[in-house]
């Protein structure tokens, strides 16, 4: 009887055995011959001609001059036929387009040998996706909101098809807006939210029967369900618009029109839309490197406007089902693929394949790209979130661990990262005070010299791709870096700052601990030395189980070697920063069915989350276009009005473009109430005047967003208990921890 075989030879047979299941893989791809990949190229384009945004350059049929500033799509259901009348199709597949962002390209991959002479797809996304839970889709995957952005309200569903922009009213409107009482609700039942997910149980909210119908209604929930808004007894509602005067066309002009804003987001299965267009597609079965073919697709938005003329009783629609706009823009949108160059097929054009870039790793949600993961080592970090959150894109080359986020930490309140070490990351982002320079429109750096924007929390970072006010940074590990070397913040160098952290490690670390006590993170510059001496309570695990480590101690657990360096620096941040989340507020709360809202709290959730539409009956305060979702953002930018012509021009400092004068990154309102003051400039003090401002504050400009522009001019008309109930909903995402200064030690698990 012969021996049995070693563990070596075990792991030789498995190679073996995998080495002959790769040859007859090999074998039966060469058998079936090369397949190619197809890019199909989403062309927008007006009677012909490539769509420009943002420029009042198209003109409808009525006459109306247009500016388009969004066109983004969700498809689904993907099917090519062959020429024998035989579809192949792919039922789980998904893509996302964005026209403005230049997001127009999907793939055909894995066709097999053979002609086809059709394409088809979806618009929208099925029943099943569309009512399922949005947080369960990978990062990067197109149906995750943090990717699209048109997942949001809390009754679930899409948004498939988003168009947005201004346009010139044919004939001005007359008379007076008038204010609206508050509004009473219908009788029929409260409001429920519906299950997320089997683990994340999502229960009814709000203490009163009291609710205001959400914006894209759940095909899960029906519309009786739901209350209609009306106006109070003896108030009228807003039956006319004035004449908007501000200049459009191309943005800076000095011309003037009345003008308005238009926003279409069709939504519900009701408005799914099936394109099917003719194609020339032959797949060679040779055997050869695969070629790559792409098809172009027109898409004649012509078609769209040319079916309506734009009015206030056009100029929106969120796909109720009694909204006959819906009903016609989805009839135009299929046809709007129909144009005259699709009446002959869509020839695909041969091209080589270009070879696989295999020299970086693959890196999600932007950000720098490194050939390997810089810290393989280390316990891994137990990242905790909401279960209602979208899965964020965390950086592959830059895993979390324990170790990296205790020198981020220490890193963040380290003063010595400061031209003569007198700030630390931590005396403009305090931890006590929602992550902001507290009290502070503009921070004060080394040099007593003021900022030129507030500064922003950090909480839930995690969750954005391009960072700062105006998203000039595309990752956390650069943002990180970019204040230290700024001269109106800490002004200093980073080979300055690797020489002193690699100096630092000389001094006696009872010297530091002695002094501990006399220094205060909070103190800013004002404090002893800031908080040089009152690292050891900032340095997590460590600083309660061993005397203070060296910084080359710290760098070694956290990257395998005690080299000190400016990018290690960067990554050890960026580990510390994604760590904020803020997810325990009173308002996660309520979703868990633990507490309830009050009759104040549920009003201002109803407002929040619906629609200002008083020709369909809403009333709403329309606040979710922008600060949809549980993050209460989005990672879009955007002009909210706050002057007619900006000083800052904002987003248009780092793209270029004349469309982005004014924009602005759209930040989270989780813990809105610890950051004051608002805006990117800090002009508003409180958050009363910040809400107070889309009432009654909101400036008019080429730029201005579209949810905004086709509003009355100030903005939503709402009364002064309504905005105090907007403030007490807000007042909800506040997590109470984060007023204690116990929470600058570090962030909860």
């Amino acid at each position: 009887m012969s021996p049995p075989p070693t563990t070596n030879q075990r792991i030789a047979r498995a190679w073996a055995l995998l080495a002959v299941l790769g040859l007859l893989l090999w074998l039966t791809q060469l058998a079936r011959g090369a397949q190619t990949e197809v890019t199909v190229a989403f062309a927008p384009q007006f009677r012909g001609q490539p769509l420009v945004f943002d420029e009042l350059r198209a003109t409808n049929s009525s006459g109306q001059a247009l500016g388009i500033t969004r066109l983004d799509l969700l498809l689904s259901g993907l099917a090519v036929r062959r020429t024998n009348g035989t579809w192949l199709e792919k039922p789980y597949w998904f893509a996302y387009l964005s026209g403005r962002a230049g997001r127009t390209n999907f793939a055909l991959r894995d066709l097999p040998p053979g002609n086809y002479d059709r394409l088809r797809f979806t618009i929208g996304v099925p029943a099943e996706q569309n009512r399922g839970n949005p947080a369960q889709w990978d990062a990067g995957h197109p149906l995750n909101p943090t990717v699209n952005g048109l997942h949001w309200n809390w009754q679930g569903g899409y948004v498939f098809l988003a168009l947005e922009g201004n346009y010139t009213e044919s004939q001005p409107h007359s008379g007076t807006p008038k204010d609206l009482g508050r509004t009473k609700l219908g009788s029929s039942a409260s409001l429920s939210i519906p299950n997320l997910s089997r683990s994340f149980p999502m229960n009814r909210l709000g203490a009163t029967d009291s609710v205001a119908p959400l914006s894209h209604p759940s095909p899960a929930i029906p519309l009786a369900s739901v209350r209609v808004a009306q106006p109070s007894v003896g108030r009228d509602s807003v039956e006319s618009r004035p004449a908007r005067a501000t200049s459009v066309g191309k943005p800076g002009s000095t011309e003037s029109h009345p003008t308005s804003g238009f926003s279409w987001h069709l939504a519900t299965e009701r408005q799914l839309m099936t394109v099917e267009v003719p194609v020339a597609l032959r797949i060679a079965d040779t055997g050869a490197a695969p070629l790559a073919q792409t098809l172009r697709l027109p898409f004649e938005l012509a078609r769209v406007f040319d079916t309506l003329s734009l009015n206030d009783d056009t100029s929106s629609t969120h796909s109720r089902e009694d909204d006959a706009v819906a009903d016609r823009l989805r009839q135009s949108v299929e046809q709007a693929f129909r144009a005259d160059d699709l009446q002959s097929p869509l020839v695909g054009r041969d091209v080589p394949t270009a070879p696989p870039d295999t020299s970086r790793s693959r890196m999600v949600g932007g950000g720098v790209r490194t050939p390997n993961p810089t810290n393989p080592i280390g316990t891994p970090y137990r990242f905790t979130m909401s279960a209602a959150f979208p899965k964020p894109a965390l950086p592959l080359d830059n895993p979390l661990t324990e170790e990296g986020v205790a020198l981020g930490r220490r890193l963040f309140n380290d003063p010595l990262l400061s031209r003569a070490e007198k700030q630390s990351c931590a005396s403009c982002h305090q931890m006590d005070a929602g992550t902001v320079d507290a009290g502070r429109a503009f921070s004060v750096g080394v040099d007593g010299l003021p900022g030129k924007r507030n500064a922003m929390p950090l909480y839930n970072l995690a969750w954005k791709s391009e960072f700062f006010w105006d998203g000039r940074a595309k990752s956390l590990r650069h943002q990180a870096l970019m204040p230290i070397q700024d001269a109106l913040e800490m002004h200093e160098t980073l080979e300055n700052v690797v020489r002193k952290l690699v100096g630092r490690d000389s001094v006696e670390p009872h010297l530091e601990r002695s002094e501990a006590s006399a220094a205060s993170i909070s103190g800013g510059v004002t404090a002893s030395r800031d908080a040089r001496f009152a690292l050891a309570s900032f340095v997590g695990k460590w600083g309660s189980t061993e005397s203070h480590p060296t910084y080359a101690t710290m760098f070694t657990r956290a990257f395998g070697t005690p080299d000190i360096t400016a990018e290690r620096i960067g990554l050890a941040l960026e580990q510390f920063l994604l760590t904020l989340t803020s997810h325990d507020a009173k308002f996660d709360r309520v979703l868990r069915g633990e507490a309830k809202f009050t009759e104040q709290e549920q009003r201002g959730f109803e407002l929040f989350h619906t629609e200002h539409d008083p020709r369909r009956g809403q009333f709403g305060a329309d606040c979710f276009h922008c600060h949809g979702g549980p993050l209460f953002q989005n990672v879009a930018f955007a002009n909210n009005g706050l002057e007619h012509e900006p000083r800052d021009l904002g987003r248009y400092l780092v793209t270029g473009r004349e469309g982005d004068q004014g924009k602005f990154s759209v930040p989270s309102l989780r813990n809105v109430e610890l950051t004051a003051p608002y805006m990117h400039d800090g002009r508003f003090a409180t958050l009363e005047d910040a809400v107070f401002h889309y009432v009654r504050g909101v400036r008019r400009s080429p730029t201005l967003d579209p949810n905004l522009a086709k509003h009355p001019p100030g903005g939503v008309r709402i009364p002064p208990e309504d905005l105090h109930a907007l403030v007490a909903f807000l007042k909800t995402l506040t997590e109470e921890r984060l007023r204690s200064p116990s929470a600058q030690l570090t962030p909860k698990p």
